[in-house]
This record gives C-alpha cells, structure tokens and sequence, in this order.
C-alpha cells in the first residue's frame, strides 16, 4: 500500500476537487494496534487529513480516526447488546475499527486493525462487510467524486460498484446529487 504515502492520492483528490486543499489544525492518532503497512498508510491519510481541510469525497468527511464505538462513548458490552443484539464478531470488528469516512448521515466506513474494511450504520445499526482493501475504495470514492461532477450520477455509482455493494454506493451517494451536472431541459 502506497496509494496515500506515495502523495498520489493528495493528487488525486486535488484533481477530482478542482482546487488545492487548505490547511487545518492536528487532532490525535489512535493507530497503535494496527499493524504496518496499513498503520503507515492510515497515519499518511490522517496527516492530509491534519494538514488539509477534510477533503470533501461524494459531500463525505474523512473520518476522525476514532474507533467507532469511541464516538459514543460505549463499552464493548454495550456496543454488543445495544448494536448487534449479541454478533460477537460484529461487535469485535467495530470494538477495533477506525472510521476513515463519516457520512454524518449515521454512516461510517471503517478499517480494522487487519485491514479488513466495513460499513457500519446507526439508527438502526448494522455492519455490512466491504470487500475491497484501503487503496481501492479511495481510489474509487476519488473517481466517483470526480465522476459525479463531470458525468453523473450513473457515472459515479459505476466507480463506487467496483469497491463496494449497491446499498454502500448509495449510502455514499446521499447527498452527491448537489455536485451532479445539471441536465438542460
């Protein structure tokens, strides 16, 4: 993995947003179980990240490197009982991810100490298993946001199809309609 440490997806995502990205303050780095090169690829991300003001991917946040369950502030009994009805391999995944995008819509795509990636959502919770790795769903998220302001739509859900299901892609999708072209009439 050296999609993010290489800068090339800084380049990218200045390509894809059509201006350089400005800076913003450092905020902490949780990412001492996860193992390298993963660990090193997260830290690259989460320097843009503090270098640069969140890049906006498909109207996306990059996430703020907290475990998820570490957002609200809940216990692993918890998060076991209150989120998954009793999924122990639901709740060991999320007890260990690390959000990398936050959809504020109650949306979160996490990446575990493993690098095995997922699709949590709130409200009600659940956990969708991604089965792409690191550097191809930024790949894809930077196409797609690119996709979206000169092609469509249809354009964009292309690109995220080929990292994640249906049901992700739209969830990516949300708000996207607003950098879509507008189709004269």
């Amino acid at each position: 993995m050296t999609y993010v440490t290489s800068g090339q997806f800084q380049s990218d995502l200045t390509h894809a947003l059509g201006h350089a990205l400005t800076k913003e303050p450092d905020e902490v780095d949780p990412l001492g179980a996860f193992a390298e090169p993963l660990r090193t690829e997260l830290r690259a991300l989460r320097e843009l990240r503090d270098r640069f003001e969140d890049p906006k991917l498909c109207v996306l946040n990059l996430g703020d490197f907290c475990s998820v369950p570490a957002l609200t502030d809940e216990a692993r009994d918890e998060v076991l009982s209150d989120w998954f009805d009793g999924d122990e391999e639901a709740t060991d995944f999320v007890m260990t991810a690390v959000d990398i995008v936050n959809g504020g819509g109650g949306f979160y795509i996490v990446v575990a100490p493993d690098g095995r990636m997922g699709c949590v959502t709130e409200d009600p919770y659940g956990l969708r298993m991604l089965t792409c790795t690191l550097e191809p769903f930024l790949k894809a998220l930077v196409a797609a946001h690119l996709a979206v302001r000169t092609e469509g739509l249809k354009a964009a859900t292309q690109a995220l199809r080929t990292v994640v299901d249906a049901k992700t892609a739209k969830l990516l999708l949300t708000f996207a309609e607003r950098l879509a072209p507008k189709r004269r009439t």
